[in-house]
């Protein structure tokens, strides 16, 4: 982890010159911590020595702290120990805790008093509550907050806030009415909701996994930096608006979230049920997978959509839709099962990118006052049209092909200028436009082309067979490589000069990506110069004609236009060197810490101007196809160490291009590995040692007593993370469950042997009097049997 990506802390009260410092190691003092911590006139500090701190061992239930000053809370686990080692738990009975502060900073407005009210010297100051490095497990409350309940700021730092519940399914981990950030912590397995925050919520570095409900709500901005927010049963997370950088947010049972305005960058949100995500305003994406979502990409509402340098693909339903501006900039869209995208009420810009095997049409416009761009991209294999706009269109140095229907549908004024329309019509016609100007185009020399129409003029399919353009507007045809000898001007003037006829210059002569031209191409220095007075005399407009030179510069590949004192025809030019875009190019990223037995999805960035038909992985075995329009791959390891991972693809020009990763896969913690073992026994008992026949309420691995002493005394010391040790027994039936426990007294000593139906851990008896001594180390960190 990068120091410089973590985000900004939130604003802390400044620290009391006095501080009170509370070390405990049971229950008992831990109340009376909190209970002395209260009304003190000091920020305080409560550390946590290892063990398990019940709240129904007491008899008293949940831990409580209510105070009224403006000083910070901290309660922490000692220092080097992990936060497994420091457990509070209700025991499935009690919230855990219960912190509050009546204290609210006072309001000081300039030129008058503050509250006179009030004793507190600093406003605006406010108390904060710190959480570090333990967990908070199994807590059950009939109130908001399963876990813990604050009315405060929180700091949540390296902790485990798992397996909590309250009566109605919200904020079951916690619930916070203050700011919260998380840092390098895990919420999971929460039998509904993994937390609720009231204001603003700051994730960075952890994981919100497995929550029976929607991962967490807040009614403020969220920002997610490095973590995950996965396998939740809801909804990822609902907030008022979401930042999201270089996190991964994937398999959630509704929308991977929803917020009034998203900014994603470097992410992946895939495999949702629902939609990717849902927005009611701005949505910008940069440098992002939106993928194999049931749903929509994403949804914005009310506002618009900003794409860049992102892949939006497989979705189920459109690939996003927007109801304003939209604006897509070295992009792929494709394979969606609707649209590429909508645009009900705004312009629409697509630049560079490529918008392709979308079941629908590549995009869909429906606006009639805000126009439609598209410069140096690729429209291909789209379902229905290439695109539809019902009003005007602007198309340069693009390459629009083997779209079903139309190539594209205008009602209004176009200006389409050095494009190569290639295949489009299958079933009809390749084009519908008003007033077009129509230059420098290469078109093939389909039977069923494309004609001129407007959106009120309806036609007779029969009379429409073999026209090549049939007209219903005035419009303009230079320099373009056309058969116009089928043509039907339906009276309406149309200007024809220096168009190339097929059946006079012969073939087009294109290598096979259909876009570059051959040497001997008919095309080359064939096209109007944009400089050209009769090109000029178009546009009365002196910005709209800056904007189009602009576009001219370079052609489809990014290269100089007019390499010979004249323009090609078409989408590329000849005489420039070998197209920089033609090979596709792949990076590969992971967004999270691989271990094992845990999924960790992988990112492929796959950059290419052209389809990619063909994708191989190789995990160590050789390599497999998969779906070549994906983008993101889910891999589990179940050993850990270095694993070479390969990608090949294959556009369809034939084009390779490899790339190779090595993953780092760690091993579990002793808390993961505790809790992927119950997963697997809940999700397969008989597995665990439950015969479905027997009718057994535990879930029993037994070994004899005598055994686990002679395994334990062949070695003098083990070294431990605290007080579990895992003792790789060879005749276990279960190694997941080789774990002992030891107190922190070194007076219980017990085996876990599975666990009960309802999910609890089941112990052995104390194992104590099979020893002769049990010594820990005097740095704490390994422990001896005989």
């Amino acid at each position: 982890m990068h120091p410089e990506k973590y985000i900004t802390l939130l604003t802390l009260l400044p620290l009391s010159i006095f501080s009170a410092t509370f070390n405990v190691s049971n229950t008992a003092e831990l109340r009376q911590a909190l209970e002395n911590a209260a009304h003190n006139g000091e920020n305080d500090t409560i550390i946590l020595q290892p063990g398990r701190y019940v709240t129904t061992s007491d008899g008293k239930g949940t831990f409580t702290f209510h105070d009224d000053e403006e000083y910070n809370l901290t309660i922490q686990g000692a220092a080097g120990y992990d936060r497994s080692e420091i457990v509070l738990n209700g025991d499935n009975t009690d919230q855990v805790m219960n912190l509050t502060n009546a204290h609210r900073p006072q309001i000081c407005l300039p030129g008058k008093k503050c509250n006179p009210l009030s004793n507190h010297k600093k406003p605006y100051s406010r108390p904060f509550l710190n959480l570090k490095n333990l967990s908070i497990l199994y807590g059950k409350a009939d109130s908001k907050g399963g876990g813990f309940y604050t009315d405060i700021d929180v700091l949540i730092k390296n902790c485990n806030i798992s397996y909590n519940a309250n009566s109605f399914k919200e904020s079951n981990g916690f619930y916070a009415g203050g700011r919260v950030k998380i840092l390098d912590s895990i919420i999971s397995y929460n039998e509904g909701e993994g937390f609720h925050c009231d204001k603003s919520v700051e994730i960075n570095n952890s994981k919100i996994i497995y929550n029976k409900g929607i991962g967490f709500t807040s009614r403020g901005l969220v920002k997610i930096l490095d973590s995950v927010i996965s396998n939740n049963e809801g909804n990822g997370f609902s907030a008022s608006s979401a930042e999201v950088n270089n996190s991964t947010i994937a398999n959630n049972g509704g929308d991977g979230f929803s917020a009034s305005s998203a900014k994603i960058t470097n992410s992946t949100i895939s495999n949702n049920k629902g939609n990717g995500f849902s927005s009611s305003h701005t949505v910008e994406v940069n440098n992002s997978i939106i993928s194999n979502n049931g749903g929509d990409g994403f949804i914005s509402d009310y506002g618009s959509a900003y794409v860049t340098n992102s892949t939006i693909s497989s979705n189920g339903g459109n690939g996003f839709s927007s109801s304003h501006t939209v604006e897509v900039n070295n992009s792929i869209i494709s394979n969606n099962g609707r649209y590429g995208f909508i645009s009900d009420y705004g312009s629409t810009y697509v630049t560079n990118s490529t918008i392709s095997s979308n079941r629908g049409s590549g995009f869909y416009s429906s606006s009639y006052h805000h126009s439609a761009t598209v410069i140096n991209s690729k429209i291909s294999k789209n379902g229905y049209n290439g695109f539809t706009s019902h009003s005007s269109v602007t198309v340069i140095n693009s390459f629009i092909l083997n779209n079903r229907y139309y190539g594209f549908f205008s009602s209004s004024n176009s200006i389409i200028i050095n494009n190569n329309f290639i295949n489009n019509p299958i079933h009809s016609n390749g084009l519908i436009a008003n007033n077009i100007f129509f230059i420098n185009q290469i078109k093939d020399n389909s039977a069923i082309d494309y004609f001129f129409s407007n959106s009120e003029f309806s036609w007779d399919s029969n009379e429409m067979q073999n026209k090549c353009i049939y007209s219903i507007a005035d419009s303009k045809l230079y320099n373009n490589y056309i058969n116009c000898e089928k043509i039907d001007e339906h009276g309406f003037d149309i200007t024809k000069k220096s168009n190339l006829l097929p059946s006079i210059v012969g073939d087009i002569k294109l290598k096979d990506d259909n876009i570059t031209l051959q040497s001997d191409s008919p095309a080359i220095d064939a096209g109007l110069n944009p400089d050209d007075e009769l090109f000029k005399r178009y546009f009365d407009n002196a910005q709209e004609y800056a904007k189009i030179l602009k576009y001219l510069k370079t052609d489809y590949f990014g290269n100089p236009r007019i390499v010979n004192g004249r323009i090609d025809i078409g989408a590329s030019e000849y005489g420039n060197p070998p197209a920089h875009r033609n090979k596709p190019k792949i990076t590969i990223e992971i967004s999270s810490k691989p271990k094992i037995y845990h999924p960790v999805i992988i990112h492929l960035n796959i950059e290419s101007p052209n389809e990619i038909t063909e994708l191989y992985i190789d995990k160590g075995n050789g390599y497999e196809s998969i779906d070549p329009t994906i983008r993101s791959v889910s891999l589990t390891f179940d050993t850990p160490g270095d694993h070479l991972i390969k990608i090949k693809a294959i556009d369809d020009q034939g084009n390779v291009a490899q790339a190779l990763k090595i993953i780092t896969v760690e091993n579990l913690s002793v808390q993961e590995a505790i809790e992927y073992g119950k997963q697997l026994c809940q999700k397969d008992p008989v597995s665990c040692g439950i015969t479905t026949t027997s009718g057994a309420k535990e879930m029993i691995f037994t070994t004899p007593k005598e055994h686990i002493r002679n395994i334990l005394v062949k070695k003098s010391n083990y070294n431990i993370t605290g007080y579990f040790i895992h003792y790789n027994d060879p005749i276990s039936t279960n190694p997941l469950f080789d774990w002992i426990y030891i107190s922190s007294t070194l007076r219980t000593v017990k085996k876990l042997q599975g666990m009960k139906s309802d999910g609890s851990f089941s112990w052995s008896e104390n194992l104590t009097n099979l020893f002769s001594s049990i010594k820990l180390s005097n740095d704490g960190r390994s422990i001896t049997f005989k």
